[in-house]
C-alpha cells in the first residue's frame, strides 16, 4: 500500500470508526500529508524508523516547539498501529519512536486590565453587509470561549441543536478526546446567543458560527479577526492567543470558586492533572495568602510584647 492511500484509509478510520470530529481528523491528515510531501509517495511497508526520525529532523530545523513534535510523534503512533492492525505493514517502524520530551506550559490567561479591554472594545467591523454582520458574528464566538471555556474547534463544531436556550444548555459534542460534556448557559449569554439566531434566520446551515455565505467557518477566518480585535484593544504582548480566552475562563472561575472539579468539568478535561495548571499563583496571591497567615495575626495582635 502506497503512503497516500495508506492516508486516505486513516482518515476514513477516523471520521467513520473512532467518530472522531473533522478538525480533529483534519489535524491528523495535515500532519500525515506533510511526511507524504517529504517522504514521497512510497510503500508503507518500506519505511524505517530512521525516515521516520528524518522527518521529524525536519519539523524541528523548522523551529516547531516540542509540543507540536510531541503531537506529530504521538500522529505517527496512531497511523502505524492502525496499519500495523489491518495487516498493510508486517513491521511498526513507530513502536521504537520516543516522544520528545514536552515542557509543561503555564497558560496565559488576559489579565484583569485587559479582559475589560477585550470585553468592552467593540469588534471592528469589517467584510460585505450580510444579514449577521461579521464583526457580531466575531463577538458571540470570542463570548463562547471567554464566558463557556470552549475551545476553538468547538466552537465552530457547535450546531442549533446543541442548543436548549429554555433549559439555558449547552452541549459540547466531539471535544477534544472525542468527548461530550453539557455545560450550563448563564441567562445573559443564552439571551445574546437568542438574539443572534434570531438575525441567522432563514439559515442556510445547522452551524451557529458562519461564514459570509452562512456556512460553517474556517479556523483561519476566526484567527485572524481575533488577531484583528487584539490589535483594537491595544493588547500586544507576546503569549496571548485564542486559546487565551479559555485560560482566563478557567482562572476566573478557579478564584472564584476555589472549585478544581468544577473547571475540570466545564473545560472537558479528562484527568484532573491536566486542569491542576490552573492553580498557579502570581506574586499579589501569594503576598495576599502570606498575609492571612494565623501566625502573623497573632504577631500583629502583640501576643510577643
Amino acid at each position: 500500500m502506497l503512503l497516500g492511500e495508506a492516508i486516505r484509509a486513516f482518515s476514513s478510520f477516523l471520521l467513520v470508526e473512532r467518530n472522531l470530529s473533522p478538525l480533529t481528523e483534519y489535524a491528523y491528515r495535515r500532519d500525515l500529508e506533510g511526511m507524504l510531501a517529504f517522504l514521497g509517495d512510497v510503500e508503507v511497508g518500506a519505511l524505517g524508523i530512521d525516515d521516520l526520525h528524518a522527518w521529524l529532523a525536519a519539523q524541528k530545523r523548522r523551529g516547531l516547539s516540542a509540543s507540536s513534535l510531541n503531537r506529530r510523534a504521538a500522529c505517527l503512533k496512531s497511523f502505524f498501529g492502525f496499519l500495523e492492525s489491518r495487516g498493510r505493514c508486517e513491521r511498526n517502524p513507530a513502536r521504537l519512536l520516543r516522544l520528545p520530551k514536552r515542557n509543561r506550559r503555564i497558560p496565559t490567561p488576559l489579565t484583569e486590565q485587559e479582559m475589560r479591554l477585550f470585553l468592552g472594545t467593540p469588534v471592528p467591523k469589517y467584510g460585505k453587509k450580510t444579514r449577521v454582520p461579521l464583526h457580531l458574528r466575531d463577538r458571540m464566538a470570542f463570548d463562547l470561549m471567554l464566558i463557556l471555556g470552549l475551545r476553538r474547534g468547538e466552537v465552530l463544531n457547535l450546531t442549533v441543536s446543541d442548543l436548549d436556550l429554555g433549559a439555558r444548555t449547552l452541549r459540547v459534542r466531539h471535544g477534544k478526546g472525542a468527548q461530550d460534556r453539557m455545560l450550563p448557559l448563564p441567562h445573559e449569554l443564552a439571551d445574546r446567543l437568542h438574539a443572534y439566531l434570531l438575525r441567522l434566520l432563514p439559515m442556510r446551515s445547522a452551524y451557529v458560527v458562519v461564514s459570509q455565505t452562512g456556512q460553517r467557518l474556517y479556523p483561519g477566518h476566526l484567527q485572524k479577526a481575533f488577531k484583528r480585535h487584539l490589535r483594537a484593544c491595544g493588547i500586544v504582548r507576546d503569549g496571548v492567543t485564542m486559546h487565551s480566552l479559555r485560560h482566563t475562563m478557567a482562572t476566573v472561575v478557579l478564584r472564584g470558586s476555589k472549585d478544581l472539579a468544577a473547571v475540570q468539568r466545564l473545560l472537558g478535561h479528562r484527568d484532573l492533572s491536566s486542569t491542576s495548571i490552573y492553580l498557579h499563583l502570581d506574586d499579589a496571591d501569594i503576598r495576599a495568602a502570606l498575609n492571612t497567615h494565623p501566625a502573623l495575626r497573632q504577631s500583629r495582635s502583640g501576643a510577643d510584647t
